[in-house]
């Protein structure tokens, strides 16, 4: 039915979208944008500056052994979130909050199933095989996770693609990583974070969590799922009170150690 302007409102909640005659009305695309804003990462970054700049927080939060055994098993996810100074959290949480933005854009159900995984898998790696170490802190493994996530899923749309030019940099970046993981695993040492005598790096962690970030785009539904059933979302009916003469605009759019 043709538009009728002497019906014509504004509608705040509402946008049409032309389907041949008719019209209907559909959400804007204030959710979608809402819906990119990575909410946790800023959440979970902000967790980690709180837990280095409160006294005595990360001490409460960090893996420790001990603790964990006498059933604090909280410490198994909080002690990623714990730092042993100023250089070993800014290194941490600049990675994290880089990948992880990008990750949560993405899919923020996806971003929040690497970050609890690799949370999970990596204090239950270090627990049972680096008994050594008493006391573990750091976001550096679930860094791992979410750079390795990112380039992987870089790597899979390039071979959708069929593109090679699309894989170098993804290639490029996991084989630094690996090159990263034996330099440290061979040496002990650290390359960005200055050596300390507080504590010593934990390649073990930093390689579960890329195992994590890889497996668990192996286990994803296959690519853009989480996209489009955000772009669904975003043009379901709104408010029936909307209809299609009282709404009006623009087409919706879719000894100790760190880690």
């Amino acid at each position: 039915m043709p538009h009728n302007p002497l019906h014509h409102q504004q509608c705040d909640r509402c946008a049409v979208v032309a389907d041949g005659s008719e019209s209907r009305p559909y959400l804007r695309t204030d959710v979608s944008i809402l819906h990119r804003v990575p909410l946790l990462t800023l959440a979970l970054s902000l967790a980690a500056l709180a837990a280095w700049a409160i006294p005595g927080a990360a001490t409460a939060l960090q893996f420790d052994r001990g603790a964990i055994a006498a059933g604090g098993l909280w410490r198994f996810v909080t002690g990623h979130w714990a730092h042993w100074g100023g250089d070993h959290l800014a290194w941490d949480l600049l990675v994290f909050a880089v990948f992880g933005a990008l990750l949560e854009r993405r899919s923020r159900r996806g971003f929040a199933a690497v970050v609890a995984g690799a949370a999970v898998a990596i204090s239950a790696a270090v627990w049972l095989a680096a008994t050594e170490l008493q006391f573990y802190r750091g976001l550096s493994g679930i860094d791992s996770a979410l750079f390795a996530a990112f380039f992987a899923q870089l790597l899979r749309a390039a071979w959708r693609e069929r593109s090679l030019l699309q894989a170098v940099v993804p290639v490029l970046a996991l084989v630094a990583f690996v090159g990263k993981s034996a330099y440290e695993l061979a040496t002990g040492a650290t390359l960005f974070v200055a050596e300390s005598s507080v504590f010593t790096a934990v390649p073990l962690a930093h390689l579960v969590g890329a195992a994590v970030g890889v497996g668990g785009l192996i286990l994803s539904p296959q690519g853009g799922a989480g996209r489009l059933r955000s772009t669904v979302r975003n043009l379901q009916p709104t408010d029936p009170s909307c209809s299609t003469l009282s709404c009006s605009g623009p087409s919706a759019s879719p000894s100790s150690s760190r880690g």
